[in-house]
């Protein structure tokens, strides 16, 4: 993992089983997988910054976009 990923977007943790679980199913109802130009790519969204960092420190990548924050009616 990482042999593909520029420089500073490597992993800095390696999940637990158990992590790796969760990560698993928080994409499946977060986020989507495509394939953009050669290589594929996995997107997340959230209002809490706490589980994208988790996915970025287990494997890889940045986080970017907008911040997004909750509305109060």
């Amino acid at each position: 993992m990482g042999q593909w990923m520029k420089p500073g977007l490597e992993p800095t943790e390696s999940p637990t089983l158990k992590e790796i679980y969760w990560a698993a199913g928080y994409l499946d109802g977060e986020g989507s997988f495509y394939k953009a130009n050669c290589a594929g790519q996995v997107r997340a969204t959230s209002t809490d910054d706490e589980p994208l960092e988790k996915l970025r420190r287990w494997f890889g990548g940045s986080i970017s976009g907008q911040k997004c924050y909750p509305s109060s009616r």
